[in-house]
């Protein structure tokens, strides 16, 4: 997010209301994070994951911050879950 509109240099990453510490190598089973920046994995209700999700999210970050634009873009809250999962 950008604490001033247009100003990239007030660039501020923001809600980490999900942080958590874990052992290297651990599993997580609680899904959580916002569509479009959750890697894929974490759609699955059945499939436990690990830190290396939280690579996806800094890539769709980088991405935006590269081009100005997000890879999924959509009307619906739907259709932007539907395109991150098939990714």
């Amino acid at each position: 997010m950008l604490k001033r509109e247009g100003d990239y240099s007030s660039l501020k990453l923001i809600d980490f209301g999900f942080v958590l510490s874990v052992e290297r190598g651990g599993n997580f089973e609680q899904s959580c994070g916002t569509a479009g920046f959750i890697a894929p994995e974490l759609y699955s209700e059945t499939s436990k994951y690990n830190e290396k999700c939280e690579v996806f999210s800094i890539g769709v970050i980088f991405y935006k911050l590269l081009t100005g634009e997000h890879p999924f873009e959509a009307e619906t809250f739907r259709e932007i879950c539907r395109l991150n999962i098939e990714c």
